[in-house]
């Protein structure tokens, strides 16, 4: 009786003890805070040179265009997409924002949809991508990791002629990301890069144990309840 006792205390603790998972996002505003949270960080990426001047380069594929190994496309819907790498010089001034080329997809429409965004394929599962972020009225873009879930917020462009920084961090690992502009307007990004998490902030979450640990806990307290009242019928009789 006593070894079974000790078997259902082991199981209650280390099920106290096992370590809960969670997934921590956060974001950024400023490039060099964003450096600072990240590691082994690429060479940002770039779109000057790819457009001739005056003359927009399109990709409006469903494979999109990919430089350095990482794939960008610009969904339109599930089967159609829409991309363009414009150089500053076409349709001046407010294509431009000081940057060189930029890359634009579909602009919204102003209709509640799923459609247009940006999906970025990467090489490699990270855990941080950051770049520029330009909308020429200004707004809020929408995040998504591994999937067109739209679950996190840019901070607030301030439009046309100045661009913004825009950064993300996660504990958790992702190979896809996604990025969305409602509300009709003009959606650009320029020097994407992409890293490593080296820290997290003080925006950390409480630590919550996941399922299958309160199941662990749930098993052993039951199996320590049976234990006691087994060994208390031992020792009445």
């Amino acid at each position: 009786m006593l070894a079974v006792k000790t078997t259902c205390l082991i199981c209650a603790l280390t099920a106290l003890l096992a370590t809960p998972a969670f997934c921590t996002v956060i974001t950024f505003n400023s490039q060099s805070a964003w450096q600072s949270a990240t590691t082994g960080d690429s060479t940002p990426i770039g779109f000057t040179g790819i457009a001739t001047v005056g003359s927009p380069a399109s990709f409006n594929t469903t494979t999109g265009l990919t430089i350095n190994g990482v794939e960008f496309i610009g969904w339109t819907s599930a089967t159609s997409a829409q991309l363009t790498v414009y150089d500053p010089s076409t349709n001046q001034p407010y294509f431009d924002f000081g940057l060189g080329s930029e890359l634009y997809w579909a602009q919204d429409n102003g209709l509640t949809g799923a459609y247009p965004y940006l999906e970025v394929i990467l090489p490699q599962a990270v855990n941080a991508v950051g770049m520029n972020i330009m909308a020429g009225a200004g707004s809020v873009f929408q995040v998504g990791l591994n999937n067109a879930v739209f679950a996190y917020t840019s901070g607030a462009t301030t439009g046309w002629p100045t661009p913004n920084f825009f950064g993300l961090t996660s504990d958790t690992a992702f190979t896809t990301f996604y990025l969305q502009l409602p509300g009709g307007n003009t959606p650009f990004i320029d020097n994407f890069s992409y890293g490593s998490e080296q820290t997290q902030g003080s925006g950390d979450p409480p630590a919550t144990p996941e399922i299958a640990t309160f199941l662990m806990i749930a098993t052993g307290l039951i199996a320590l309840a049976k234990g006691r009242r087994v060994l208390h019928r031992a020792v009445a009789a």
